[in-house]
């Protein structure tokens, strides 16, 4: 009956050897206890060492080297989990390559944009030419002419037929060269006017790209800014159970370690169990390579001081519009603002 009870003691400590998971320090620690307080009992002769004994003892034995297994197992995938979740807030990166296309477009934009005012300025200095002189019409402005007497003599009619006939020859001649010089000012009117408005539609073109380079910013870095929230909440969870792991691992540990000391005092002679045993109840162990490197989040940061001043913003015109030297001759529109920007 004795025998019976101690053989299911045994049996008992045998399956949760095997089926005691790793990172459970509690029932491992328990399982040592108890292997600590039946090894007393045989050490002091209040129980007998059978064979039943001895095959219990080596498959618990073999049962605590695979739970050893399994705990460096179990530490290094608890490590990987850590530092998959610190990878993936270093995942969380702006799309630099995205703020840069943006960027570019703006540049390119406000480089075609400038060139355009400039040749606008161009259009208006062949307005000027076209349009402005006035010396030669005063050269062909004809004189008033009086009509002759009435009692004026046939010669003196022939005299003022001949001075009116010349007077009209200039005239046609005034009349063609104004007449040319109108169309050469229409014509460059037209193409000034053309011009000022290609420029503004040019200048659209630069504030809306300006402006779309603001909002790829601000989303760029409001979905960075999600992304590390979300993946620094996510470490902390993990590193707050994988912490829980490491100590009930670290249990385990000492108790595997303890049950397998304590299974070999039995291997040496009678004499030598008692000191075997004692040695056993005072393990000194290291867990340092059970230890998890834990990690902190790494500090982010996500640059808006480039598109801190956009259209129309005092200083934006002032860096874009006022300081070039074609603003104050130029036709320029007005600013279009950017739609309120989200993020």
């Amino acid at each position: 009956s004795s025998l019976a009870v101690t053989s299911a003691g045994l049996e008992r400590l045998a399956a949760l050897a095997v089926a005691a998971p790793s990172g459970d320090g509690n029932r491992l620690t328990g399982m040592a206890t108890e292997l600590q307080q039946l090894a007393a009992k045989i050490i002091n002769g209040k129980e007998h060492m059978t064979e039943l004994h001895k095959e219990v003892f080596d498959r618990m034995r073999e049962d605590m080297k695979t739970v050893n297994t399994t705990i460096a197992s179990d530490h290094r995938e608890d490590q990987a989990e850590v530092d998959r979740a610190l990878q993936a807030i270093l995942d969380c990166a702006p799309n630099q390559t995205k703020f840069d296309s943006a960027a570019k477009y703006a540049s390119e934009a406000e480089s075609a944009h400038e060139e355009c005012r400039l040749q606008e300025l161009k259009f208006a200095s062949l307005v000027k030419g076209a349009c402005g002189g006035t010396d030669m019409f005063e050269e062909m402005d004809p004189p008033c002419i009086k009509g002759p007497p009435a009692d004026a003599w046939p010669e003196e009619l022939r005299g003022y037929l001949d001075a009116l006939r010349e007077q009209i020859q200039k005239a046609r001649k005034w009349n063609a060269t104004i007449s040319l010089q109108n169309a050469e000012c229409e014509n460059a009117e037209q193409q000034y006017f053309e011009k000022i408005a290609e420029c503004n539609v040019s200048q659209a073109h630069f504030e809306m790209g300006s402006c779309a380079y603001r909002q790829t910013v601000a989303d760029g870095c409001a979905a960075f800014e999600a992304c590390r929230a979300k993946h620094i909440a996510e470490q902390s969870e993990i590193q707050e159970a994988v912490g829980v792991s490491e100590a009930g691992r670290k249990a385990g540990y000492k108790a595997v370690r303890q049950i397998i000391c304590l299974v070999e005092v039995f291997e040496v002679s009678p004499e030598e169990q008692p000191a075997r045993y004692d040695a056993c109840t005072h393990l000194s162990l290291d867990t340092s390579h059970l230890d998890i490197n834990y990690h902190k989040a790494p500090p982010g940061d996500c640059d808006t001081t480039p598109v801190d001043q956009y259209p129309c913003l005092g200083d934006w015109i002032g860096a874009h519009y006022k300081s070039k030297d074609w603003y104050e001759r130029s036709q320029i529109a007005d600013c279009v603002p950017c739609a309120i920007v989200k993020g």
